[in-house]
């Protein structure tokens, strides 16, 4: 008797125990949970300001910066001196004071700053105005310089790349402005002359007038739902074969013996053992940078190519231009050197290949700059906390191939690439390029309210 008593008093036991068990851990975890962050899933952009970042002004403002050409290809055309003066006289009707800087001609860059009441502390947006060239026109169905509105889409080239995200950035300090509301720090908009052509203009500013650039953050607007923890960065080079030329099945045109050499041939060898980057490049996977089209790996493209004089010559030149999007840990120097290399063993193999391979610009940021930025940063923490409301969850550090702008960098600011929701645009950099204002304009209440938590 004594024994089955004893029985049900430990079964007894046994639930009591786990139920103050599961008490302790539900206090627990209820400490926990409040000393956490909480991240509103509504946006908080003030409604003076909200009402007045309107769908219609999206459309019509990309629209004029789509039409006004800024196309790019270095040493073939840079039209860039229409658009900087739209955009500058865009900026002084807003009161903003601003500056157009040619350090190099037809490169300027336009700088606005809307003055605080005591100046600090100072936020700028960040983008770069002209686009690559339209390519070909016939693979166009619509004007790539057209601005055509149809099914809620705006097609034109750098339409998403990246004129709407202009026309975002000037309208949220437009609705700023135009709310009365009064900033503490400044609001600095800048725009350059990217895609490659950035080497003309930021790197002379940072020398000769720093002072114009002077932010503690530059927002980059060309980002999306991630924060930028670090860029590999990237790198052009320009790899040039030389041959001997000739008329085709005739002899050299040097004299000397033998059959002419086709530089386009040579060239094409060399290009065939660039792609093969495995065997020359040196590098090391990232956790940030998934890749999974390529593997994690760096990348390695040949974007333009040309050579020759006319098909019956043998072509005694021949030019391509390579782009290297690279990750942490590799440099640009070290990967041209290691180029260079390769053309080396090349050459022991083929003595007849004769090829040069030289830089044609970089972005590429020192890891000292990366480390600044930080899970305690005044801005980060902002853009997480506004961010679940546009995005539906909370940014996370992510790794980019991309952009990196170290002169920014260099000019003393925290450069910061967050754009906020996704699904802005598509075919970038291709035919029928084309922008959603719908989501332009929530990027535009995101970065309003990013500016006013920051500097309000």
């Amino acid at each position: 008797m004594k024994r089955e008593l004893s029985g049900i008093q430990k079964r007894k036991k046994g639930p009591i125990i786990l139920a103050i068990v599961f008490m302790i851990v539900i206090i627990t975890v209820g400490l926990k949970s409040e000393s956490l962050p909480s991240f509103s899933n509504e946006p908080e952009l003030k409604p003076e300001v909200k009402k007045k970042i309107r769908l219609e002004d999206m459309i019509s403002l990309t629209q004029n910066l789509v039409r006004i050409r800024s196309d790019y290809d270095e040493g073939v055309v840079a039209n860039h001196k229409e658009m900087a003066a739209f955009l500058a006289d865009y900026m002084r009707q807003l009161g903003m004071e601003v500056h157009v800087v040619e350090p190099v001609p037809n490169y300027p860059t336009v700088i606005g700053r809307l003055k605080g009441t005591k100046g600090t502390p100072q936020l700028g947006i960040q983008g770069h105005y002209n686009t690559v060239i339209a390519g070909d026109l016939s693979k166009w169905q619509f004007d790539p310089f057209g601005g055509e509105y149809k099914d809620g889409r705006i097609y034109g080239l750098g339409a998403a790349d990246m004129k709407m995200d202009n026309a975002s950035s000037l309208i949220a300090a437009k609705a700023i402005i135009n709310a009365g509301i009064k900033l503490k720090g400044d609001v600095v908009l800048l725009y350059i002359p990217g895609e490659g052509a950035q080497i003309h203009s930021l790197p002379h500013i940072v020398k000769s007038q720093p002072e114009l650039l002077k932010a503690d953050w530059y927002l980059c607007a060309e980002g999306g739902e991630e924060i930028v923890k670090i860029s590999g960065g990237w790198t052009w080079v320009k790899v040039r074969a030389k041959g001997v030329s000739a008329h085709v099945a005739g002899t050299r045109g040097d004299g000397k013996p033998g059959r002419p050499i086709n530089a386009i041939f040579k060239l094409a060898k060399v290009l065939t053992a660039i792609e093969n980057f495995d065997g020359w490049m040196t590098y090391k996977k990232h956790p940030l940078f998934e890749r999974h089209l390529y593997d994690g790996k760096p990348v390695v493209e040949a974007g333009k190519i040309e050579g020759g004089y006319k098909v019956n010559q043998v072509p005694d030149w021949a030019e391509a231009q390579v782009d290297i999007r690279l990750l942490p840990g590799q440099s640009p120097d070290r990967v041209l050197a290691e180029m260079r290399a390769l053309i080396d063993r090349l050459k022991k193999e083929d003595p007849e290949i004769d090829v040069s391979v030289e830089p044609m610009t970089t972005q590429w940021t020192p890891m000292k700059y990366w480390n600044k930025l930080t899970d305690d940063d005044l801005l980060i923490k902002a853009i997480r906390e506004i961010g679940p409301a546009y995005i539906g969850r909370v940014p996370e550090w992510s790794g980019s191939g991309g952009n990196a702008r170290p002169d920014i960098w260099e000019s003393g600011a925290i450069w910061v690439n967050f754009g906020g929701p996704s699904g802005k645009g598509g075919n970038a950099h291709s035919p029928n390029e084309w922008a959603n204002p719908e989501v332009g304009v929530k990027r535009a209440q995101l970065w309003a309210e990013l500016l006013l938590r920051i500097l309000e």
